[in-house]
Formats: structure tokens, sequence, C-alpha cells
């Protein structure tokens, strides 16, 4: 039985820039150290499964979002983008949020054989009644997706014979999300992943980041996992939350859920550990 995903080609998914796997069988077993990727890899597969659903980009978004609910149908910006590998700092960039499209292709015995998306973002305005009668901006990014599939006419063999699906979803921050056509999956899928609660992790940090000192042995531990750490900050998106950031020396400001579980989970036990401090 020829398998599902024979060979895998991952690029400008989370924190793949380029990655490719092959002589995969029906069943795989993915190794790795802390924060390389073994859960973006899982996510990638189940993007790959189902791309035309809007509802499955929204779910991978926020599944490592602490402050949204993977049910809830109002996306948020932010964790959309992090679905997509972000470029290094560079002087040319035009703005320091640079995110790139994504590709991923794969062989096997399945309907799809590539996938391309593109991220674009959007802005639009909204009037505000108030004493100083201004404008606010509401931001929103629409994903461009094409999928390239075998057709599977009849049930013979029409390798040969390809086309292309594409379509454009439109995202607007905390914004009901309605899409009202039915996508089966292209590829049934599911994904176990543990469930994370952070929300006791930003309680702790308010307390601790004060502390020059907490705060330096807290960094000197989670630099164990990727030096380019400098700082870690509270930052809140929206008023009704406040998100853990770290600022890395390549990437600028990351959330904190777009690092893999190893490093969430230290700097968990780190922050118990100063704030049960004697």
């Amino acid at each position: 039985m020829t398998p599902k995903f024979k060979d895998l080609q991952i690029q400008g998914f989370r924190g793949f820039q380029d990655i490719e796997l092959s002589n995969l069988g029906q069943v795989n077993l993915i190794v790795g150290t802390n924060n390389s990727g073994k859960t973006s890899l899982l996510e990638a597969i189940s993007i790959f499964c189902n791309p035309l659903n809007p509802f499955r980009w929204l779910e991978v978004s926020k599944r490592r979002f602490f402050f949204n609910s993977i049910s809830s149908l109002r996306p948020n910006i932010e964790s959309i983008k992090w679905i997509f590998y972000k470029q290094e700092k560079r002087e040319n960039l035009e703005t320091e949020n640079h995110f790139g499209a994504m590709t991923i292709q794969a062989d096997g015995d399945m309907p799809i054989k590539k996938l391309e998306v593109e991220i674009l973002e959007l802005y639009g305005s909204a009037a505000v009644h108030s004493n100083e009668d201004t404008e606010s901006y509401r931001e929103g990014l629409e994903l461009e997706i094409k999928v390239q599939e075998r057709y599977p006419l009849f049930n013979i063999n029409t390798d040969e014979l390809e086309f292309y699906n594409s379509e454009k979803f439109q995202f607007w921050e905390d914004e009901r999300f309605v899409y009202r056509k039915r996508r089966d999956a292209l590829i049934n899928n599911v994904t176990i992943s543990p469930s994370y609660s952070y929300s006791e992790t930003v309680r702790f940090t308010e307390s601790i980041i004060k502390n020059e000192n907490s705060k330096n042995e807290i960094l000197n531990l989670i630099r164990l996992f990727d030096p380019c750490i400098k700082d870690i900050m509270i930052l809140s998106p929206k008023k009704s939350s406040s998100i853990l950031y770290l600022d890395h020396e390549k990437l600028g400001r990351i959330p904190l859920d777009v690092f893999g579980d190893g490093i969430k989970r230290t700097l968990a036990i780190a922050l118990a550990l100063q704030a049960a401090t004697n």
C-alpha cells in the first residue's frame, strides 16, 4: 500500500523556511529537541489535508495562542500571521513584520500535489463617534490559496491530468467570520495534541518582570533554548488581554506562543518558582 505521504516538502510555514522529509511510511515517528518544529510539522500536515476550509486555518492559528479559544469564530490577525515564516530583520525590508508566502507539496497516495498560499494585509476604516470625530482603522488580511490536485476521473489512472483549485478568504480582526460553503477535507485527518493554559504564566510575569534579578534568572533559563532571546515583555494588542512576547535578535518581537512547548513549559515552571519564593 502506498503511504499517503511518501515525500513532503514545506516552505514558509511557521519556523520552517525550507524542510524536506523523504521515504515516509504508513507510520512515522517524529523525534526532535525542544522547539525544533515537531508540532509545526503536524500543523502543516493538518493544513495541507484541508486547505480550502478557512476554519482549519483559524483552528491552527489559535491552537497556540492562549488568549483565544480554538472554537471562537472571531479571527485574531496576529495569530494567523504567525502561521507563516517570518523573514529575519534586514535593512532592505520595508517593514519589520515581513511574512513570506507558503508552499507545501507532497508525493504519495493522495489527491493533493501542491499547496501555495500568499498573505495580503488589509486595512479598512470605520467611523468612530467621539468628541474628536476621528476614524479608526481595522486590520485584516486575505489568504489566497491555490491547490494543485490530481484529477480523480472515473477512478482511472489520471496522474497526467492536473488542475488548480483556488480560494480567497478575508479575515478581519475580532470580526465574526462567516463562511457558508461546505468544504469536505481532501484528506481525512485528526490532530491530537496537549492543551495548555498560560493565563497563570501572564499573571506570574506581571509581578516578576519588575524585579530585574528575577527577570535575568528567567532569561538565562530560556536562553538555553535560544541564545538569541534578548528580553521578555508583556504587550496588550487588545484591551482585554495581555500577551507575553520575547525580543529576538534576528526576528524582533515574537509572541511566546509561536515557540515550541519546551520553552513555554520551562518559562511556566521558572515563573512558578519565582512566584513561590520563600
